[in-house]
């Protein structure tokens, strides 16, 4: 099942940042472990394009980018995408993608990267197996918490579970804590870490940092 790492975004997980004003976000794909950097030398392929917000446009919205591979290569669709500022843009792989991949780019001044989360980022990750993840920050930060997963209760019916996969479960992180710290889902669910000042965290199953099986990112 998929492993429980922000830094290495896989089928199951979801990066997703809000653009609060305008300009151009343009990004690169990395796949990883092949590569943990976002090939800064080249110009951006990718971009997401931020115009500013009318009044009267109405409520913000969600955008989807598709990734994919083909003939090796990590492919992003659409691979330019207009939104207002305010909208929220979601990356998620599809079957296609068989390595890991990170989503990494400026706009402005400000860098946005999956594998370091900061304000207005979201990681979502869904659990598939019953147990207890202590999760913990690999870039360094005390930032850590808890996912409890069990599973549905036997006298649940089909409709019942159904319905209760539907409700994603909202961790706020601030700066180094998460709220709540500790979290209880069924199998399937998925929760939504939602980050607001935070130093570029991650969201990382505590046993690959004790272990070493994975690094900070480059």
């Amino acid at each position: 099942m998929n492993t429980l790492d922000s830094r290495f975004l896989r089928l199951g997980d979801c990066f997703a940042h809000r653009f609060s004003t305008p300009g151009t976000f343009g990004y690169a794909l990395s796949p990883l472990p092949a590569s943990l950097a976002a090939h800064h030398g080249e110009p951006p392929a990718l971009a997401v394009i931020v115009t500013a917000a009318d009044d009267a446009a109405g409520a913000q919205r969600q955008h989807y980018v598709t990734v994919s591979m083909a003939g090796g290569e990590l492919r992003a669709r659409p691979a330019q995408l207009r939104v207002t500022a305010g909208d929220l843009v979601i990356w998620s792989g599809d079957k296609s993608v068989t390595f890991a991949f990170r989503v990494r780019g400026r706009i402005g001044d400000e860098v946005i990267d999956s594998a370091s989360l900061r304000t207005e980022s979201v990681f979502t990750h869904a659990f598939g197996l019953p147990g207890t993840y202590e999760w913990a920050d690999a870039n360094g930060s005390g930032l850590r918490g808890q996912v409890r997963v069990a599973m549905p209760a036997a006298a649940a019916s089909h409709e019942e579970w159904l319905s209760r996969l539907e409700q994603g479960t909202l961790v706020h992180v601030r700066g180094e804590r998460a709220e709540p710290e500790s979290v209880d889902i069924i199998v399937g669910q998925t929760v939504v870490w939602a980050v607001e000042d935070a130093p570029g965290v991650s969201i990382t199953d505590a046993t690959l940092i004790a272990t070493g099986a994975a690094g900070a990112p480059a």
